[in-house]
């Protein structure tokens, strides 16, 4: 498993230091599995060094500041207005309540009480006892062979 600091800047991102994202890796049966956790202000530039974010297999956020999920609008219009790759299906997006709602609002899809929830987003709540996503939302992980990668 690898875990990449895509940015950890705090609450604003510099021109070179995004704010909030992380990329995890992890391979099982032969396939890279490619998760990103936050994906603040920046972090989108940011993580295409590291990887192609029309291949990630889902985002998952800690909270809704914009330093740990605006750049999920712009993964959006990457999404579905690549002029040459545009992924079938949607990107699962794990976060708290009101996630999908939060990001259409981001997104200006929000006009007098009415609201369009982005075609790529999935939202599962998480439980604010314990602050994790409930299990029937997430895929099984079953990770049988962890390495450390050195990341560059």
């Amino acid at each position: 498993m690898e875990l990449t600091v895509i940015g950890c800047s705090g609450s604003v991102a510099g021109p070179d230091s995004p704010a909030s994202c992380y990329l995890l890796r992890a391979e099982q049966d032969g396939r890279c599995w490619q998760i990103v956790l936050d994906l603040g202000s920046g972090a989108l530039g940011g993580l295409q060094r590291h990887m192609d974010p029309l291949t990630l297999d889902a985002a998952v956020l800690s909270h809704l500041h914009p330093d740990h999920c605006l750049d999920l609008t712009g993964l959006h219009v990457m999404w579905t207005h690549h002029p040459v790759m545009q992924p079938s299906g949607r990107l699962p997006v794990y976060g708290p309540s009101g996630t999908a709602e939060r990001l259409a609002r981001a997104q200006g899809w929000i006009r007098r009480s009415r609201s369009r929830t982005p075609s790529m987003f999935v939202r599962c709540p998480v439980d604010r006892s314990s602050g994790l996503v409930p299990s029937a939302c997430c895929p099984s992980w079953s990770i049988t062979q962890s390495r450390h990668l050195a990341t560059g």
